[in-house]
This record gives structure tokens, sequence and C-alpha cells, in this order.
């Protein structure tokens, strides 16, 4: 068993949780709302939101299976995955000029990234 795969299985159940309570209310609904953009991109925008849904509620599954040792791969390329989204998460705010420690999938992210880097190390 590794801990810290099991602790980043915690975080990525909490962005996802944060992504469709929270983030359902402040985003979604807003987005479906709006008229200043198309009828296809509101619901091509309303379809990558639940594939993210799904992605971070495989990843919290499969950072479990990891911390319950499965081949250390999986939980060294879920931690890379992770790195890579939170590179993503970092330029779309440097883009945007919001601080990073303001937004939640960076935070969450990065928290995912810290714990499966010391779970891949263990």
């Amino acid at each position: 068993m590794i801990l810290a795969f099991f602790a980043a299985a915690a975080a990525a159940f909490a962005a996802f949780f944060v992504h469709v309570f929270l983030g359902g209310r402040l985003v979604v609904r807003p987005l479906l709302k709006a008229r200043d953009i198309t009828l296809a991109s509101r619901w091509l925008m309303y379809f990558c939101w639940h594939i993210v849904s799904l992605l971070l509620l495989f990843m919290a599954a499969a950072f479990v299976w990891a911390g319950l040792g499965a081949p250390w791969l999986l939980g060294a390329g879920l931690t890379v995955f992770s790195a890579l989204v939170l590179a993503l998460c970092g330029y779309v705010c440097w883009r945007a000029k919001f601080p990073p420690q303001r937004v939640p999938p960076f935070v969450l992210f990065a928290t995912m990234t810290l714990l499966g880097a010391l779970g891949a190390v263990s």
C-alpha cells in the first residue's frame, strides 16, 4: 500500500466534487444561460465539462488502485498526466492574468501532482 497515492486519490475526489457541485453552480449554469455564444458552442462546452467530470473520477479510482499495489507505472503515469494538466492550467492562468493560487483546478492538480510524485518515489 502506498499512502501517498491514496492521498492523491482523495485530492482527485475533492477535485471531482468541486468540479461537479461548485463548478456546476458557478460555471455551467451561467454557461448554459449565455446568449452571446452559439448554441453549438454552449453544448460542446457542456459536453467537455462532463468529460472532465469523468476524467477526475477515473483519476481518483486509478490513484486508489495504484495505492493498493497496481503496477508502479499506473501511479507514475497518472502523476505525469496530472503534472501536464497542471502546466496547462498554469498557462491558462498566465494568459488570463489570473493568480493560479486562486484558481481551484490549479490548486487541486498541484496537490494531486505533489502527492502522486511522493507515491511514485515511495
